[in-house]
């Protein structure tokens, strides 16, 4: 990557604790994406082969909960494209008014879904990211991050209770087909994936009693499908929902 070449596109990295997602912006459009575990792209030279293909880019802007992670894109903005990487972190400056206690302890992932939910509907709304960890975050209509609520994610869930149970092995996600399950594999995976859904159903509607509004929901995170079609006023399940809050909240801060 050459910074002449793409000095218009964005190179945005969205670092979760299990996958790694990168999109190449074009003129605010997201022109190229691609995605691979965070575990097997921990350097420098293993990053660079692997977003080649992405495209040249003039920038790079970062979003990591995996502080190991961060460093090695931060050596590979210097290497490929010298300059610095634009690292976002809960206390960044961003379009919204960021209300969290202390707000460098907003989860920068949190605050880039609440960045592109917010500007994709104009005015409040929830943000429900399903990934390592459920989250629930609230966007008034005035632009304010309000805060939210976390809890495990599905798949921590599953691997808590296995690691608990000495007899039970790994469990696959997916939706279960019945609450009242006949294996305790099903069961395992209908208490915990029901539980999940209940639980953002619930976490959903307190958030929009103190919304004072019926917020609109937006959906994130890899394991989004399982309560799509579950929640009443869902506007859109996004997998790239952090990828456009990180372009966003970039190009906030070249003004």
């Amino acid at each position: 990557m050459t910074q002449a070449r793409g000095a218009h596109a964005l190179l945005a990295v969205d670092v979760g604790n299990r996958l790694t997602k990168a999109a190449r912006f074009q003129d605010g459009d997201l022109a190229a994406e691609l995605a691979f575990p965070t575990e097997q792209a921990l350097a420098p030279a293993d990053l660079h082969d692997r977003i080649c293909a992405l495209g040249d880019a003039g920038a790079l802007a970062v979003c990591s909960v995996v502080p190991r992670a961060t460093e090695a894109w931060q050596a590979l903005a210097r290497s490929s494209l010298g300059l610095e990487a634009f690292i976002i972190r809960g206390d960044t400056r961003c379009p919204l008014t960021n209300r969290y206690q202390p707000p460098e302890s907003l989860g920068a992932d949190r605050l880039a879904a609440a960045v592109a939910a917010h500007a994709a509907v104009a005015g409040a709304v929830i943000v429900v990211m399903l990934g390592t960890a459920v989250t629930v975050d609230a966007v008034s209509g005035q632009g304010e991050f309000l805060g939210g609520a976390i809890a495990p994610g599905v798949r921590t869930a599953l691997e808590g209770l296995v690691a608990q149970a000495a007899q039970l092995g790994p469990i696959r996600v997916a939706k279960p087909e019945a609450a009242l399950a006949r294996t305790t594999e099903d069961a395992m995976r209908a208490g915990v994936v029901f539980g999940v859904i209940g639980q953002v159903r619930e976490l959903v509607t307190r958030a929009r009693r103190e919304l004072g509004a019926a917020a609109p929901v937006i959906l994130t995170g890899g394991d989004a499908d399982l309560v799509a079609g579950e929640i009443e006023g869902v506007h859109s399940l996004d997998r790239t929902l952090v990828l456009r809050g990180i372009y966003l909240i970039w190009r906030h801060n070249l003004q």
